[in-house]
């Protein structure tokens, strides 16, 4: 799993700085045309701007980066707890079982954010819908 995540962070990691770029150069060169006076031109560039905007925050590509590198540095430790013992202490079933359970935590973890992001918004709107209907009954 950690070689999984370490070979999928390098890219989402390219795409989210090429995307920021892309924003920032494009805020750029919009108050710069609009100095120049070409008004037109400036909606253009804007809208381009706000779709790669708009795109980067549907794709979550910042959330993932960040969830990506904190389950690597997570990862990392548990194996560098386990490669710290001996092989005595290595040997023994109470921190195989440890290592298993530290593992399985963090990749449960994980999964759980990545189910909950699309669906915190649904729950968020029902629960509001819910409370709103409970009061009205009162």
């Amino acid at each position: 799993m950690l070689r999984f995540y370490r070979n999928r962070l390098p890219n989402y990691a390219r795409q989210r700085d090429f995307c920021q770029w892309v924003i920032m150069v494009g805020t750029v060169v919009g108050a710069l045309i609009a100095f120049l006076g070409f008004a037109p031109q400036v909606a253009i560039v804007t809208s381009v701007t706000t779709s790669v905007a708009a795109w980067l925050e549907f794709h979550s590509t910042a959330q993932k980066v960040s969830r990506y590198n904190g389950i690597i540095v997570s990862l990392s430790n548990i194996l560098l707890w386990w490669d710290s013992m001996g092989d005595v202490d290595k040997a023994s079933p109470t921190n195989i079982d440890l290592l298993v359970q530290m593992g399985e935590a963090t990749l449960n973890a994980e999964r759980g954010a990545w189910l909950s992001a699309g669906a915190s918004k649904e729950d968020q709107e029902k629960g509001k819908k819910g409370k709103g209907e409970d009061e009205t009954e009162k």
